[in-house]
């Protein structure tokens, strides 16, 4: 009877925490419990034994000038870009100065972003997460319906472009929210065309390309408040970002690691009114792996609250994003990535736990690693393409130039991809001059390596 007990007392805890937590609680709320010492088991984050240590380094992250960009000087234009391709080559990560937005204008935003979640639980409750392309989403940790841990975070997500949407409350945050955005775009703009020609490529290559006219701009606000128990929570676990370049902005309070050179590296130490960026996958497949999207976490702490505001730039969410075709040489430099439309790579990310770069690795071409184990990877949504190009490097030990297809969902020519030859075929249609290919191997199905 005792181990009955026992075990209906187990039961009842893990509902408690779990359950009924995720149904009435936000960290926010949880946090300010005066009867809170520890965390419960939710949040209780086990880093991988393998994960890179902190590094002690005194190096400081680039800095861009932006105003350089526009000078009318050209060899401090020259130098700038030189300067910009450098930094998202070797660090992925830079601020930028000079940029031409007020200091007023985004301390207002972090201050507007703060009472937003000071709202009361019944005003916040219409903006509670569905999914994941809703145009305004308020929720915890990072996809409370797949993670098996809690990250120690809220947020408020808000796409702001191209079309505008905003919370009706707090007054004043809508008007906030909209300039802001104007602004950042702009900003996006600028370094864009400077990286487009870092890669040799015309200034407005990445603009015209990838449709940032109608480009998706989502508005992200990140709380992270304190935690009874640091050492064992996580913010944010190590991820990249989708898209092409994210801002970020935060009240002052430090939390944010990004690995460089395989080590964690604090982000401290930056110019006041400055803007943090880092590169996303986009740029990555875009710069046909010239340029990495950098992988970054949020730590936690037990003293203040930190608020970070993020706005992250993509393509337009119907662009199909490949390497660009001047980065692409079959024999030299073939294409690192498989085609795939924007919104499914999102969905793809967004609607799974987050993990390093899994995402990234589900695009990329099977010429960049073994081609037993790429076909073990995990497949991107509604495209073969991936699979089809791994059964082209089967075929003893063949380059893919026997096989060609036609993507059946972006109806596209994956000749980047996979051949230079002019047979076609479709997903059901495949023409091949090897008859007896080994079988394909099954893939993974997607999940954490660490979480």
């Amino acid at each position: 009877m005792y181990g009955l007990y026992v075990c209906i007392n187990m039961l009842v805890y893990v509902y408690i925490t779990r359950v009924v937590h995720f149904k009435m609680n936000f960290v926010k709320r949880l946090s300010e419990s005066p009867d809170l010492n520890s965390i419960p088991s939710i949040y209780a984050y086990t880093t991988n034994p393998n994960e890179s240590p902190v590094s002690n380094s005194q190096d400081s992250i680039p800095t861009i000038d932006f105003s350089l960009l526009t000078s009318p000087d050209p060899s401090l234009r020259l130098q700038v870009i030189q300067e910009l391709g450098d930094a998202c080559k070797d660090w992925g990560f830079f601020q930028v100065i000079n940029h031409g937005v007020p200091e007023d204008l985004m301390n207002m935003v972090v201050e507007k972003s703060n009472e937003f979640f000071n709202l009361t639980d019944e005003e916040k409750k219409d903006f509670e997460e569905k999914d994941v392309l809703d145009p305004i989403r308020y929720g915890t940790s990072f996809n409370s319906k797949k993670d098996k841990v809690f990250c120690w975070r809220d947020f408020l997500k808000v796409i702001v472009h191209p079309e505008f949407h905003s919370p009706n409350k707090p007054v004043g945050f809508s008007e906030i929210m909209l300039e802001y955005s104007k602004r950042t775009r702009e900003i996006v703009r600028g370094l864009l065309n400077g990286i487009s020609m870092s890669l040799g490529l015309d200034q407005s290559c990445i603009e015209n390309t990838l449709k940032l006219e109608s480009g998706l701009q989502i508005f992200v606000v990140n709380l992270y408040p304190p935690c009874p128990q640091p050492e064992l929570a996580i913010g944010l676990p190590p991820h990249s970002d989708h898209g092409l370049l994210t801002l970020l902005i935060n009240n002052g309070v430090g939390g944010l690691q990004i690995k460089h050179n395989g080590k964690w590296v604090n982000v401290n130490d930056t110019f006041p009114g400055s803007f943090l960026v880092n590169t996303a996958d986009h740029l990555e497949i875009f710069s046909n792996g010239k340029y990495k999207s950098v992988e970054h976490r949020a730590i936690v702490n037990n003293v203040a609250t930190r608020i970070s505001v993020v706005v992250a730039n993509g393509p337009s969410l119907d662009t199909v994003v490949r390497p660009a075709y001047e980065l692409v040489d079959e024999e030299r430099c073939p294409a690192s990535f498989v085609p795939m439309k924007y919104k499914e790579y999102l969905e793809m990310q967004q609607g799974n736990q987050i993990v390093g770069k899994t995402c990234l690795d589900c695009v990329r071409n099977c010429e960049a690693v073994n081609p037993f184990e790429a076909s073990r990877l995990p497949l991107p949504l509604h495209s073969l393409s991936f699979s089809l190009q791994a059964l082209s490097c089967h075929h003893q030990h063949r380059t893919p130039s026997a096989l060609r297809v036609r993507s059946a969902s972006d109806d596209i020519d994956i000749n980047t991809v996979v051949s230079d030859e002019t047979t076609h075929g479709t997903v059901s249609q495949i023409e091949d001059d090897n008859p007896d290919p080994p079988p394909l191997l099954s893939p993974r199905p997607f999940r954490s390596h660490t979480r």
